[in-house]
């Protein structure tokens, strides 16, 4: 449900963006973002614990905004309400997402480097027979040869600990395995004792790539 369009704290912060010479609102909803060097989008910035498919509806039909930004740090946006903004000409991205592709010239196909990532390694994995993005950092893995699927979510942290953890299961509280995106990231004991009680599985690189193998 949308909160809100915060688009007077959203043009103060925006217009900090090295990209951004100014900050423009267009009516109550949006804001025109004008940009160094390459041509301006706009953008209608919303407060929402999730962004729905019909959030978008609504948003859509009376807007036609390059981008739906999606202000709440611990917010979804449901990845079909990101298919239908596409199929409109627009596309729907977290805050960090939008700072992360306001340099390109067309940011709206820009996806979290790390989801998009991992994403990619899963669907050319032997065992993976198709990858279904459930929101902006879960998706769901349909496995080959008769194994169950899973559901993955992307978490980066440098060290993984019980209290990340806790915060990822509420953020994604359905998923099989919690993903550290960091490389260099560690897990802590208490994580991995705490993941064991929950029935999840916390892993980076390497051991996902193994898992996909086992039932």
């Amino acid at each position: 449900m949308i909160q809100t369009y915060p688009i007077e704290w959203f043009k103060d912060v925006v217009v900090d963006h090295d990209k951004v010479e100014a900050a423009v609102p267009v009516n109550a909803c949006e804001v025109r973002l004008d940009r160094k060097g390459l041509s301006p989008i706009t953008v209608v910035p919303v407060r929402s614990d999730r962004l729905s498919l019909e959030d978008l509806e609504s948003i859509l039909a009376d807007h036609r905004p390059t981008l739906v930004v999606l202000i709440n740090r611990d917010g979804h946006y449901a990845w079909d309400a990101r298919t239908y903004a596409e199929e409109q000409g627009a596309s729907i991205q977290t805050f960090k997402e939008l700072y992360t592709f306001l340099s390109d010239n067309d940011p709206r196909p820009g996806l979290n480097k790390n989801v998009s990532f991992v994403r990619s390694r899963l669907e050319q994995h032997n065992k993976v027979a198709a990858v279904s993005m459930v929101c902006e950092a879960a998706m769901q893995i349909d496995r080959k040869g008769g194994l169950p699927p899973l559901q993955l979510s992307v978490e980066y942290h440098y060290e993984f600990t019980e209290e990340a953890l806790v915060g990822a299961l509420e953020h994604h509280p359905d998923v099989d395995i919690v993903y550290n995106a960091n490389p260099n990231g560690t897990i802590t004991e208490a994580a991995l004792d705490h993941a064991s009680h929950a029935g999840v599985e916390v892993l980076g690189f390497k051991d996902l790539m193994g898992r996909l193998h086992r039932a």
